[in-house]
């Protein structure tokens, strides 16, 4: 600092700070992007905790998926529905454009609660379900 008998020269107190902000706009940026993408690839709406198997294999595009939540809420593509909204759902479903029917269903869920909805799909025009689970 300029001192001069004990007080700050006029130039060192008018001089406005210096900041540089291109790289906290750069860093916003990047961290903007990489929520972004984080958050695509979550799906908070549903928390499901899937059962563990060592015969998992990869799943298909041309199917919708059933979840049934630890709590026994069911979800059909990730919007809430209730079991009657769920049969007709899956009658108005054309088997030429949807080849199966995925249920993810959490590990602490009654078999019960599995077995119901097993029904209501059989009952359904598709006719192929696949059981999501988590790889060991």
């Amino acid at each position: 600092m300029n001192r001069t008998n004990g007080y700050i020269s006029r130039r060192a107190r008018h001089s406005p700070p210096n900041v540089i902000i291109a790289p906290l706009v750069d860093l916003v940026f990047t961290l903007l992007i990489f929520f972004m993408l984080i958050a695509s690839y979550m799906n908070p709406a549903i928390g499901i905790e899937l059962p563990k198997s060592t015969s998992g294999v990869e799943g298909e595009k041309d199917i919708v998926v059933i979840a049934i939540a630890r709590d026994g809420q069911l979800y059909f593509d990730n919007e809430m529905v209730s079991e009657d909204e769920l049969r007709g759902r899956l009658a108005s479903i054309s088997p030429e454009r949807i080849r199966a029917v995925r249920l993810r269903a959490d590990g602490q869920v009654q078999v019960q609660a599995v077995v119901r909805i097993l029904d209501i799909v059989r009952d359904s025009p598709i006719k192929c379900v696949d059981i999501e689970v988590r790889r060991e």
